[in-house]
């Protein structure tokens, strides 16, 4: 494929969060400028507004709902491709069906034959997709998730290893710090629909109470703790922990759970899919689901947890899971009931890695699109992201809580002026 043909088109990737999603999509990017592409990445803040005013050759983004009927139809229109990237796969009935709806908030409909290509993890969406939608089943591609692509691992591990912890506090700590009060009014408290907020925030506040009990056991053992918040969550909280206990105690604020997991020995947490990528990677995990008094009733959500708590040990006090991160001989779990769920869930057996299997069908789509093509749009693009990237940072600090604003947008948004690839980033390339 000749790279002549792509010299002067434009691909916008859209990173709908930051800490979940920055280094996968900015790895794509940087495959896709080797095709001889100009890649742009976009976030919330961004990406509609830049469709405003510029038509790329073709856009990439998260999710079906990111943009409007109308302005998919615009994009189309205009001579751009439209691509969706699941950022998170599911493999059950209201999931697929919540991820891609027939309407939009507006209740417009979506036209899904406007896509070029939708990415999805795992053929049960693939097929959920061509039955429920309506899609040709050859723009269905099941490539698994980006995220776990091999090209983003690599063997420089920290060699002084700390403990883990994970945490998904969301619900209670909020990225944008948003009062309870907030939630609560919004919700009805009678609805089915909202019983899950009120288990979640039982669930929350009594896992926060025994991470908080592990880290006193375990640090006055001498070992330092490592804790990785959700993506979803204010970091500056963390500074209540890091004020009792002190330097044994570090907030990770890498772009990727892979930079973490190369840092630490065992991974202690609430059980969560996020238990993933230590099963794969090998790290013992220590799950407090046996701990826990306040589960989640639903039968569904039960199911899930169930299945994840095969990846981990679960011991059934606070002490007990501090004394099994204290044996430096503990092996990670391994059972093959998981093994089949997680490569039926992730495709962990096809033979291409994903980013790679994208890149390769993007080029080939790609190199059709013969659309009049100024070079001065590339100029352009960069000038606007810069722009709005400015008028973002602009608007927070002239809101009415300047320093929250600002802290809750750099913790969640790509912005180009004040985030930069990492030194594990660049290492990649």
């Amino acid at each position: 494929m000749s790279k002549k043909r792509l010299s002067n088109q434009i691909v916008v990737i859209h990173v709908d969060a930051l800490r979940r999603e920055y280094l996968s999509s900015w790895y794509l990017g940087e495959r896709l400028k080797k095709k001889g592409f100009h890649v742009f990445l976009t976030s919330r803040h961004s990406t509609s507004r830049l469709l405003r005013f510029l038509t790329p050759d073709a856009f990439i983004s998260t999710h079906v709902f990111q943009l409007q009927p109308n302005q998919w139809e615009k994009l189309v229109s205009n001579g751009g491709n439209a691509y969706i990237n699941e950022v998170e796969g599911t493999n059950h009935q209201s999931g697929v069906a919540s991820t891609y709806p027939a309407v939009s908030h507006q209740n417009d409909f979506f036209n899904y034959n406007l896509f070029s290509r939708i990415y999805v993890w795992n053929q049960y969406t693939r097929k959920w997709l061509h039955k429920k939608r309506n899609i040709a089943i050859d723009n269905i591609m099941a490539v698994g998730s980006i995220r776990l692509s091999k090209s983003l691992q690599t063997n420089t591990a920290n060699h002084i290893k700390s403990i883990g912890i994970l945490s998904r506090f969301e619900v209670i700590n909020t990225f944008d710090k948003r009062h309870f009060f907030e939630n609560l009014i919004s919700i009805d408290p009678e609805s089915k629909d909202t019983k899950w907020y009120f288990e979640r925030c039982a669930i929350d506040s009594q896992t926060f109470s025994i991470t908080c009990k592990f880290i006193n056991l375990v640090t006055s053992k001498g070992y330092k703790v490592i804790v990785r918040p959700h993506p979803n969550e204010n970091l500056d909280a963390y500074s209540f922990l890091q004020q009792k206990f002190g330097s044994f105690v570090e907030i990770d604020t890498s772009y990727t759970i892979e930079e973490w997991l190369l840092k630490v020995s065992k991974v202690f947490g609430p059980t969560s899919s996020a238990f993933t990528d230590a099963y794969i990677r090998g790290v013992p995990i220590i799950s407090m689901s046996n701990i826990q008094t306040f589960k989640y009733t639903g039968v569904a959500h039960r199911s899930v947890m169930e299945m994840f708590d095969q990846a981990a040990y679960k011991p059934d006090t606070v002490e007990k899971a501090a004394d099994l991160c204290a044996k430096k001989e503990l092996l990670p779990k391994k059972t093959e009931a998981l093994d089949r769920y997680f490569n039926k869930f992730y495709n962990l057996k096809l033979s291409h890695d994903p980013i790679v299997k994208i890149v390769n069908d993007i080029t080939n789509l790609q190199s059709t699109n013969q659309r009049f093509r100024n070079p001065l749009r590339i100029l352009a693009t960069k000038t606007f992201i810069l722009v709005f990237d400015f008028l973002a940072i602009l608007k927070n600090l002239l809101s009415l809580n300047p320093a929250q604003r600002m802290r809750a947008h750099q913790i969640y948004n790509l912005n180009h002026l004040l985030h930069r690839p990492s030194a594990y980033m660049r290492s990649l390339i």
